[in-house]
């Protein structure tokens, strides 16, 4: 099928004339590495063990058609069989009057992504099984979309891909479905959603129906002479049918089904203060045997994604499995020069697992000058070990200097324990930026960071007399440098702390690397 699929975009390419060349566009990503992961299972992998990625996306437009691929291609020096060349994206897209037919890989979303979230991270590499590969979880088959006005209808069939699995790995399962949405009146908008997953394998089919409606109170508002107001309120249900029961996790419905309920609201207002501003939302989540086959949804988390480094790591990760919770966050704002964050959020996983979590920010800004203050106080029951007491205090700057050039500087401190018998062991994570820029000509910073955490991959052995964890301390220098309009040059020599990472709602697993690499970014 990828074999007939490039077929036809190079005949494709063949029949155009001259005089209607069409617009192409592409990227690539060229990633060169020397060094390992320290913790690494596997015997006798050399400390300058070299790899090679790179990644090559094209897309060729004219009038309503589109045709596009991906191509990635992975080299490892200590084995052979590590390598793949591969084409892990081709499709071809049709679209006119507000139709649109894709066939090939695609993206989906249905509502928030309780029953559907078929997505990518552009930019972000995965590193497992001692590979890397760019981060999809598409579909491959075929969808059919129609807007018209509020009108959205979508219906879609295709192979679903895990994200933590290399290319050429392959695909189990389909998914098929259909989602219908428009608007009955003017502030309210009202959907339906339907999915069907077959293991082709000889297990269960499970059927996902499911609904949401929304609903924006402004038009309400405008009539009681509250324009300066804005509400507006979002809700979702789906319950799924004939699941597999071995695979149940919550006690609160019958093994072989789920559910899953999310509602959102949000405000917005001007206070007493002249050119004072606040916001406010709150959601609440609650999930039950809703880790669906093929991992083809993706609930919203209710977690806050901090951009700080320290609590970018330790964001608590969603178990769609059996998890409850809300979040509420609240900000005031006074012109863009001073702002005020604050959130709280808190969820129960199974066996009363719970996470907790107090985030606040307070920021001022003057010019291209910004100085933020931050602390947040948590525990997660279901990390692993569980965090108890945890707490972290930082600092965050950006500081103009003479012309285009500015420093960026990130402090930060975290301490809690994890639990453990006989008595729970104190960990401290400490955090340190320093980054220099001219415009976006080029780049240089320095991060180090040390943890005595227990629950880090590298923790090693304890003290025998005080129980506690030896520190290791990372560092590491990096640099960007602009070649050209079109090429970007980064590279990075040091240590890199392994764990989680967050990006756009999604978290996944970084090894540690101790090494050095160079990646040339390409864009037409």
């Amino acid at each position: 099928m990828k074999r007939a699929a490039l077929c036809c975009v190079a005949a494709a390419l063949g029949l155009v004339p001259a005089s209607a060349w069409p617009q192409i566009t592409f990227s690539n990503l060229l990633e060169g590495r020397v060094g390992k992961d320290p913790q690494d299972p596997r015997p006798a992998v050399p400390d300058d063990r070299a790899t090679f990625f790179d990644q090559f996306h094209l897309d060729w437009a004219r009038d309503a058609l589109l045709l596009g691929f991906r191509f990635e291609h992975y080299v490892a020096s200590e084995d052979a069989s590590l390598g793949y060349s591969e084409f892990v994206q081709r499709y071809a897209a049709w679209q006119d009057r507000g139709l649109e037919v894709r066939v090939g890989n695609f993206q989906a979303l249905f509502g928030r992504g309780l029953v559907l979230r078929a997505f990518e991270l552009p930019g972000v590499v995965r590193e497992e099984q001692f590979r890397q590969f760019g981060y999809s979880r598409d579909l491959d088959g075929g969808q059919v979309r129609y807007r018209r006005g509020s009108l959205d209808l979508m219906a879609l069939t295709g192979q679903p891909r895990r994200a933590d699995e290399p290319p050429g790995t392959e695909r189990r399962g389909l998914a098929s479905g259909a989602q219908a949405a428009g608007q009955l009146v003017k502030g309210l908008r009202l959907g339906g959603e339907y999915l069907r997953l077959d293991p082709q394998d000889g297990g269960p089919t499970t059927h996902i129906p499911g609904g949401f409606a929304q609903v924006a109170f402004e038009p309400w508002l405008s009539r009681l002479g509250l324009r300066a107001l804005t509400l507006g309120a979002y809700g979702e249900y789906a319950h799924a049918i004939d699941l597999d029961p071995s695979a149940s996790v919550s006690p609160d419905v019958d093994p072989d089904e789920g559910r899953a309920l999310y509602v959102g609201t949000d405000v917005s207002l001007p206070l007493f203060l002249p050119g004072l501003r606040a916001a406010a939302s709150w959601e609440y989540k609650d999930y039950d045997n809703f880790a669906l086959p093929g991992t083809v949804n993706e609930p919203p988390t209710l977690v806050r994604e901090h951009t700080m480094a320290l609590l970018n790591r330790s964001t608590h990760v969603l178990e769609p499995a059996q998890e409850e919770g809300y979040q509420f966050e609240a900000r005031l704002d006074w012109r863009q020069r001073a702002d005020l964050t604050l959130n709280w959020s808190r969820a129960e996983n199974s066996d009363s697992r719970r996470f907790e979590e107090f985030f606040a920010e307070l920021a001022g800004h003057r010019g291209l000058f910004t100085l933020s203050l931050f602390a947040d106080l948590a525990e997660d029951g279901s990390a692993i070990p569980p965090v108890r007491e945890r707490e972290t205090y930082g600092t965050y700057a950006v500081v103009p200097l003479h012309g285009d050039h500015s420093l960026e500087i990130e402090l930060a401190r975290m301490r809690g324990s994890r639990d453990s018998s006989p008595a729970d062991i104190p960990f401290e994570d400490r955090y340190a930026s320093l980054t220099w820029a001219w415009a976006e000509r080029i780049s240089l910073g320095v991060v180090t960071t040390s943890t005595d955490d227990p629950g880090d991959p590298g923790a090693g052995e304890p003290d025998p007399s005080t129980g506690r964890y030896p520190r290791q301390d990372f560092t590491s220098v990096g640099a960007r440098l602009r070649l050209a309009r079109h090429h970007d040059l980064l590279g990075f020599w040091g240590k890199r702390r392994g764990g989680i990472a967050c990006t756009a709602g999604t978290c996944y697993v970084v090894p540690a690397f101790d090494g050095a690499s160079l990646q040339l970014l390409t864009r037409f």
